[in-house]
């Protein structure tokens, strides 16, 4: 799980989106369309899918030579012509209702340890986004037609990209072959109109599967944070989970990992990114870390989870967003704040049933 050194943040991502904007505006067919403060791509279903997506994880595998810890990066959101007036689908999240958190550790898990394989299918809400068998982000499950990633992860995702994009549910080993007990396909990716790839801000993205997921014991959504919770999560023990790697230019894990980070509070996370980071860190960012422990490469779109008491069920309150280096002992791991997105995600997540 630990991801480019400070001086040459900003040069790939210069690289990233001269690379991605070049292919974007080769695309044709776009099923763009922008609701309110969404930018919205259907699916393609027609024409030769696997043709269309061998090159999607070309970029990807170049950026990753380019700069190894921002191999996730994503372009900017292209101009979109609103059509506002389009059919709206909405639900508000019930925790209650989908019996968010039923399973997953009951204790504060490796604390002292660092990072360890997690039990398997102990973390039911976690999912992994895959093209062409290969993982690339992850998420997590909030209801049964929606699932929760950065927009990085897919805001540069064509229509034709999505129609082959798989989400794989109840999965814990990535190699040396992929485990998930169920796959769905997406109908549509949702990301923040005011998702920014230079800055990261605002970078919250849903998608929507093709059809409801039946929960099990080992597959069932995350629990998140109350509406108008002013509880900021500070110094509070919490823990991230992905298939990132393990070691800066390192391989990817077999098995799902989790670490046991600290978060601290957002004034904190400023000062320690003053004079590296430029566009600084917002209200709608949170900050956690600990030396030699912390996200990488492959975590993007992951959950950062708080416990309220021990034995009460997790609460996802972050988004794996961005880092600099992985794990480096003076940077802590940045998230964006589900808590400040709660009303966007109960605006934009889809009902169950064709569109």
């Amino acid at each position: 799980m630990k991801y480019l050194s400070a001086g040459s943040f900003h040069l790939c991502k210069f690289i990233l989106i001269a690379l991605c904007f070049g292919k974007r505006m080769s695309q044709h067919s776009q099923s763009f369309h922008t609701i309110n403060d969404a930018i919205i791509i259907e699916a393609d279903n027609t024409g030769d899918e696997r043709q269309e997506h061998q090159s999607p994880l070309k970029n990807p595998i170049l950026m990753t030579s380019l700069c190894p810890h921002l191999n996730e990066l994503c372009c900017p959101k292209m101009p979109v012509n609103d059509t506002s007036n389009k059919p709206r689908f909405t639900r508000a999240i019930d925790n209650d209702k989908f019996s968010c958190g039923v399973s997953g550790p009951y204790a504060t898990p490796n604390i002292m340890e660092g990072e360890t394989g997690a039990i398997k299918n102990s973390w039911t809400g976690m999912v992994a986004l895959v093209i062409n068998n290969q993982q690339f982000c992850g998420g997590t499950l909030i209801d049964s037609m929606n699932v929760v990633t950065a927009a990085h992860c897919v805001s540069r995702l064509t229509s034709r990209n999505i129609a082959n994009l798989r989400v794989a549910l109840g999965m814990h080993t990535l190699k040396p072959k992929m485990d998930p007990q169920v796959l769905k396909k997406v109908r549509r990716v949702i990301s923040h109109r005011d998702f920014n790839a230079e800055t990261l801000h605002n970078d919250i993205a849903l998608l929507t599967l093709e059809s409801p997921v039946n929960f099990t014991n080992t597959i069932s959504p995350v629990c998140l944070p109350p509406i108008h919770l002013a509880d900021q999560y500070a110094y509070r023990d919490a823990v991230t989970i992905g298939w990132g790697r393990t070691v800066e230019n390192g391989t990817q894990p077999n098995v799902l990992q989790q670490v046991t980070i600290r978060t601290i509070t957002n004034n904190e996370c400023s000062s320690t990114f003053r004079g590296v980071i430029l566009s600084g860190i917002t209200d709608q960012m949170l900050c956690a870390g600990y030396p030699g422990r912390g996200i990488c490469s492959g975590d993007s779109g992951g959950p950062l989870f708080v416990q309220p008491a021990p034995g009460e069920k997790w609460i996802q309150v972050g988004i794996v967003s961005w880092g600099v280096g992985c794990a480096e002992p003076d940077f802590p791991g940045v998230y964006t704040r589900i808590s400040s997105f709660i009303g966007w995600i109960n605006e934009h997540a889809a009902v169950e049933g064709p569109p």
